[in-house]
């Protein structure tokens, strides 16, 4: 039920009554350690924008993950070439790159040069709506900028458990 006193130049006062519910019913969601050290994440940060990459990698740096960043995916693909026994677990990239490359492309390639499954992340700051689902139709977490700090690690913590326990 709705209900609402006004008094003119006083004020007003909306309320609500909700139906009580049952307790056994209610789910509580897992509760993440902020406090907790991705230090067992290693990071593939794929961005064009130096400032963002530098950004970016620094954040993810003090919260214990491993980082290694790159402007584009050739870059990365070289150097996975390049340390054979290097494991990245977690692939960050920006949506639009350069020579029009998405970051849904980036990804396809270094997951195809890395050949194992990996957990990825696609940052956006794209508003057309066309843009908006090509990337909902990839089925990656998309993040869209500007980025909440609390909620990527949140989403990284999560998406990642079994690697940082």
């Amino acid at each position: 039920a709705l209900s609402l006193d006004s008094e003119l130049g006083v004020g007003s006062c909306f309320s609500f009554k909700v139906p009580e519910g049952e307790r056994e019913l209610i789910q509580v969601a897992d509760k993440v350690d902020m406090n907790k050290s991705l230090g067992a994440i290693d990071v593939i940060v794929i961005d064009d924008h130096e400032g963002i990459r530098f950004s970016l990698s620094n954040m993810l740096s003090n919260w214990g993950c491993q980082v290694r960043s790159f402007e584009s995916a050739e870059n990365a693909c070289e150097v996975i070439k390049q340390l054979p026994n290097w494991k990245p677990n977690l692939i960050i990239s920006d949506y639009r790159l350069r020579n029009n490359m998405t970051g849904i492309e980036a990804i396809d390639k270094v997951k195809k040069t890395l050949n194992y499954p990996i957990e990825v992340i696609v940052i956006s700051g794209d508003t057309a709506p066309d843009e908006i689902i090509k990337i909902e139709k990839s089925g990656l977490i998309v993040f869209h900028k500007p980025i909440k700090p609390a909620k990527l690690r949140v989403i990284i913590s999560r998406r990642m458990m079994s690697v940082i326990e």
